[in-house]
């Protein structure tokens, strides 16, 4: 009866410790709950942070471009008009003296399509390294997204997408730089040719003028094409079933921004074109050498 007694009186003991034990693991379990869900939130907010911080430079940098864009708009306005004015006061002066105004007017408009150009690729690069950046932080967030799929497949497929969308980003932002740098050497060419004629006494005011939205037309075609490279298209879907359909809305989205950024470097070309042939229209032209 007394071994009984005591094997009951153990038993109660075990239990009114396993009863603290048992709920000391269920509060500990609420706490690491606890420290990884702030954990996600901070690195959420951070995520944010970033995020910001590299629009907010983004669009500092946009308006700065823009700004120093119509400075260097100006000067070459006032280049061309400044030249006009010399080849007018020099009539009837020699003709090596005429040569070497437009000798040192070729060295300026080749110097300032140089200028043009790096400021252009400094623009550029900063944007697509911005897009890099946030494309890094969207994939690690998608990544913990598709742990929810329970296709392994579809959730790879996933994270080809991400980076598919930005690669073909990347590359046919940089085919339509290299168009618009060829656009920019054909107009410095052709200008070339307009500051020929004007030496030669021809009336090139309508050309210049043109050629002057030319100059706009490849800036906005520049602005366009960098702003482009700064996108990046952040895949999310609602539910597994929905897969197909959340990706080709990201995939549609990217072609139509595409294309609205492909218009820009057309008209661009456009108005490249129209500065050949307001210059060919000059009377004369042809025989100015």
């Amino acid at each position: 009866m007394r071994k009984i007694w005591r094997g009951a009186l153990a038993l109660v003991v075990v239990g009114m410790l396993a009863v603290p034990v048992a709920g000391l693991a269920e509060t500990n379990r609420g706490a690491v709950k606890g420290v990884q869900g702030l954990r996600a939130e901070v690195k959420e907010t951070r995520g944010e942070i970033r995020t910001e911080a590299v629009k907010e430079r983004r669009e500092i940098r946009t308006e700065a471009v823009k700004e120093r864009r119509e400075v260097l708009r100006q000067e070459v306005t006032e280049a061309k008009d400044a030249f006009r004015v010399k080849v007018e006061e020099m009539k009837g002066e020699r003709e090596e003296n005429l040569g070497g105004l437009l000798k040192a007017r070729q060295v300026e408009v080749k110097e300032q399509l140089v200028e043009r150009r790096q400021e252009a690729r400094d623009a550029y690069k900063e944007n697509l390294e911005a897009a890099r950046e946030a494309r890094g932080e969207a994939k690690e967030k998608l990544k913990a997204e598709v742990k929810k799929i329970t296709d392994q497949n579809k959730a790879a497929a996933m994270l080809r997408v991400a980076d598919q969308t930005g690669l073909v980003n990347e590359k046919v932002t940089a085919q339509m730089t290299a168009a618009v740098d060829k656009l920019e050497e054909i107009l410095a060419r052709i200008e070339t040719r307009a500051d020929e004629a004007t030496a030669a006494g021809k009336d090139t005011v309508a050309a210049d003028t043109v050629a002057g939205a030319a100059r706009e037309a490849i800036a906005a075609a520049r602005t366009a094409i960098e702003e482009q490279a700064a996108k990046i298209y952040e895949i999310s879907f609602e539910s597994e079933g929905t897969l197909r359909t959340d990706v080709g809305e990201v995939r549609r989205q990217m072609a139509s921004d595409l294309k609205s950024t492909r218009q820009e470097v057309v008209a661009a070309r456009e108005a490249v074109r129209n500065v050949l042939l307001a210059l060919k229209s000059v009377p004369g032209v042809d025989e100015a050498e």
